[in-house]
């Protein structure tokens, strides 16, 4: 769930060896842990690794339990996951469709295992150009995961996210815009949930594997809303959460935690951290569950508390306050210096909402860089500059890099202090790389900003963190 790969791997393996020594090759906990090494290879892109594997679990299962069984079911569905990932786009519908009725048969019309093959069926239809009948498919989806699991579940964001690519792909752009924004929100609480109390490298992790998210959002205004101010100022605020939480998230509090600055709220500290864990696991596990309306219940007792809690220790220590607000744009324009402007640097993944798989038609776009310019006290105006590919400005920033560095210095060891009187050395400087350059990445934002303004600050992303700007 966190992203941890190769980790995961690791322990699959050895519990495999374990259970198939203990159980036997045929027993039914061998083929989940099978099943679950699958999916960690899915995940990975490696498909025929995950189909092998699939395979070999329905075989297990189906020799166990039959063929109308919630397992099978389960796996079939992995197994068509595999074959849309593959293109063979036939096979997994079929596969799909063939899931969905097991599920009816066992479940009824409302369980969330039926939520996840409407979606999936869906899918595949999206990825054919099929857009009525994904739209159908997503729709259902969509309602039936906001009946049981609530409107602020992680797949009630990731149904919204997949009807705004489909929106966006025919073009009802506005839909589409309100769609991401609405499951932008529900990933905001869930990555404030997760990264109450977690390891840096885990929190990263975490963003990485969400990052798809990010990509397609700042595709759809890029493309299509680069003339709203209302949809650039959405795109500015989403961008600052994502690239603020990681340093923002919980900050405070984890310092009192982990300095025992404050003893008297430990014992509430280990509370809130013993809640954040028991809301996580209940929310991953929603599809096990038996009785759906106690997993309601349940879910809300425990997020009551965890918000009670919360505001308990805020009310007690008013840094802890400070770090649940999530930065926006207002609070950023507020708090720059007079005269002064914010330029805010964002590399995105370019995404053709219009390209259609099945086609063969190329989905994801090269790299660009982005620029958004904020003025001090003025969070509506913020501006969006395209500054062009994300490969060609970095082949220039290697250039710059290499002319204005001393790649041929002297360099001494430590176990000798023999003074050394450097020789005088002339290095000849070609300035068109950095003329290039400084076309590309700075006389855009420079054309844009108030000639009143005495203070740019930068917000590197990517190559441009290595440019002295």
């Amino acid at each position: 769930m966190q992203g941890r790969y190769s980790q995961a791997e690791a322990i699959y393996k050895e519990n495999y060896q374990l259970a198939k020594r203990l159980l036997g090759e045929m027993h039914p906990d061998v083929a989940g842990i099978l099943n679950s090494l699958a999916v960690l290879y899915d995940a990975q892109f490696k498909y025929a690794e995950a189909e092998k594997l699939f395979t070999e679990v329905l075989l297990i299962i189906r020799s166990q339990f039959g063929n109308n069984h919630p397992q099978v079911a389960t796996t079939l569905n992995n197994l068509a996951t595999v074959y849309g990932s593959l293109e063979r786009f036939s096979e997994a519908e079929e596969l799909h469709l063939q899931v969905l009725e097991i599920r009816k048969n066992i479940f009824g019309e409302e369980h969330p295992d039926i939520t996840n093959s409407y979606n999936n069926l869906a899918e595949i239809y999206l990825a054919q150009g099929k857009y009525p009948e994904a739209e159908k498919y997503y729709k259902l989806a969509l309602s039936l995961r906001k009946q049981l699991l609530g409107h602020n579940h992680p797949d009630v964001a990731f149904s919204l996210n997949n009807l705004s690519t489909l929106y966006a792909a025919i073009k009802r752009y506005n839909e589409a815009l309100s769609y991401r924004i609405q499951a932008s929100h529900i990933h905001d609480k869930l990555i404030s949930n997760v990264f109450a109390f977690s390891s840096e490298s885990d929190r990263l992790a975490f963003i990485d594997k969400i990052r798809g998210s990010f990509d397609l959002f700042l595709s759809l205004i890029y493309q299509h809303f680069a003339n709203s101010q209302e949809a650039i100022n959405s795109a500015f605020d989403f961008i600052l959460k994502r690239k603020g939480l990681s340093a923002t998230s919980l900050t405070a509090q984890n310092q009192a935690f982990y300095n025992g600055q404050y003893p008297h709220l430990t014992e509430k500290f280990h509370q809130l951290q013993e809640l954040s864990n028991q809301i996580i696991h209940l929310t991953i596990s929603a599809s096990q569950t038996q009785n759906l309306t106690n997993y309601q219940t349940n879910l809300n007792q425990l997020q009551n508390q965890y918000d009670n809690l919360q505001k308990q220790i805020a009310t007690q220590e008013p840094e802890i306050q400070l770090s649940q607000q999530i930065p926006n744009r207002e609070a950023v324009a507020s708090a720059l210096p007079a005269n002064s402007v914010l330029i805010e640097f964002v590399q995105i993944d370019v995404f053709d909402f219009q390209a259609i798989r099945a086609k063969r038609e190329t989905q994801w776009q090269p790299f660009h860089y982005l620029a958004f310019i904020l003025p001090v006290g003025k969070p509506d105006t913020v501006q969006m500059i395209d500054l062009g590919e994300v490969e060609k400005i970095d082949e220039l920033i290697s250039k710059f890099r290499l002319q204005v560095s001393d790649v041929n210095a002297q360099t001494l060891g430590f176990k000798k202090s023999i003074p050394v009187k450097p020789k005088l050395q002339i290095k000849q400087y070609n300035p068109v790389d950095s003329i290039q350059l400084s076309k590309l990445i700075l006389a855009p934002i420079l054309e844009k900003i108030d000639n009143n303004c005495q203070k740019i600050i930068f917000a590197a992303d990517g190559n441009l963190n290595s440019v002295p700007l």
